[in-house]
């Protein structure tokens, strides 16, 4: 069972595309029991969509967006 720290990390990791079908299963499971954590997934959706939709991701260098993927990864 996954504790809520866990289930964040997974559902910033699920917006990337990078989850398993096991990952998602357990994050899902987790979200059934926790309205937090199933609130913070929601939110994560909407802002990754909103980075998509403007310019700011197309102007960040290469190289930032890598920095910043492996920050979050290290986390």
């Amino acid at each position: 069972m996954l504790n809520c720290k866990e289930a964040t990390m997974l559902a910033s990791k699920k917006q990337e595309g990078k989850i398993t079908l096991m990952e998602r299963l357990k994050l899902a499971f987790h979200n059934v029991m926790c309205v937090y954590c199933k609130r913070f997934e929601q939110q994560a959706k909407i802002i990754a969509r909103r980075v998509k939709q403007t310019s700011v991701d197309r102007r960040m260098p290469d190289e930032a967006k890598k920095t910043v993927k492996n920050a979050i990864k290290s986390l």
